[in-house]
């Protein structure tokens, strides 16, 4: 389902990682790109599948909010240490 979105937001992050003076910056940042991505998602299998938006929310977002929060904390913590060790 995200996968349409990938091309709008898979250099978002990569250049806050690069680009962010903080790690709160470069969540944000993230966290802002995963929700054009599940917007994008959620969208997109409301109107191809013709559900509801509730419905298209329970199956293609809501079960990969949490999962994916925790991806972009890891990759927010593997950004500073590689930026701290490449110092």
């Amino acid at each position: 389902m995200l996968g349409s979105a990938l091309p709008l937001t898979a250099e978002v992050p990569a250049l806050g990682t690069l680009l962010a003076a903080s790690p709160m910056k470069t969540l944000g940042i993230a966290l802002a790109a995963a929700v054009i991505a599940y917007f994008c998602g959620w969208l997109q299998l409301m109107l191809v599948m013709g559900i509801s938006p509730e419905a298209a929310f329970l199956a293609g977002v809501a079960p990969f909010v949490v999962v994916d929060v925790l991806k972009i904390l890891a990759a927010v913590a593997c950004a500073r240490a590689v930026k701290a060790a490449v110092r």
